[in-house]
């Protein structure tokens, strides 16, 4: 797996980026736009608190998640470290 370094800002725009690329996509209807763009500020705010430790995502939830994209033993390396606070 590739590692990245990006800023708090990065996070942000590509997160949101992401979320216009969905409203592009058009697989939902246009009225829905606003609401997938508030979900990608959310997401990434939320992101944000887990790295910096001001609200880590639960391990039971880190784990679940895991299993649900097919992702088994964290990175590369084996680490279970999911961020800068790791679980």
């Amino acid at each position: 797996m590739q590692n990245y370094t990006l800023s708090e800002q990065d996070i942000k725009v590509l997160i949101g980026v992401a979320g216009n690329a969905i409203c592009e996509d058009e697989i939902f209807p246009p009225e829905f736009d606003g609401i997938i763009m508030e979900i990608s500020a959310r997401i990434a705010m939320k992101l944000l608190d887990h790295l910096s430790c001001e609200n880590k995502f639960s391990k039971e939830t880190i784990e679940m998640t895991e299993k649900i994209f097919g992702i088994v033993g964290g990175d590369q390396s084996g680490s279970k470290n999911h961020g800068i606070c790791g679980i």
